[in-house]
């Protein structure tokens, strides 16, 4: 089971994936506050949203120092 960091406004998105994986959920208001601690296999930004989604990626990428 992969653990998967959600990052979006729709709970739903989050819910469908927490079937089958272990679920990190991360409200987009908050991008800022975004951090990695812990074992995240994989990030999931909703596309539906796509400034917030480049926003995210952006500041994990300065995190994580890409």
């Amino acid at each position: 089971m992969a653990r998967l960091l959600v990052v979006s406004r729709s709970m739903a998105l989050a819910m469908r994936l927490a079937d089958v994986h272990d679920v990190v959920e991360h409200p987009v208001e908050a991008i800022d506050d975004i951090s990695l601690h812990g074992d995240i296999d994989a990030v999931v930004l909703d596309v539906g949203e796509p400034h917030a989604a480049r926003h995210a990626l952006e500041k994990l990428r300065r995190d994580l120092k890409y």
